[in-house]
């Protein structure tokens, strides 16, 4: 994962795929509990 080298601009964006990224763990997570 990338760090932050060019300030803020970087910093939203990996916050940004992080949160996409836990948002498709916790479907997936979901989905196992469901069926």
């Amino acid at each position: 994962m990338g760090t932050t080298d060019k300030g803020y601009g970087t910093d939203t964006e990996a916050i940004r795929k992080c949160a996409k990224y836990i948002q498709k763990t916790a479907i997936w997570i979901q989905n196992i509990l469901v069926s």
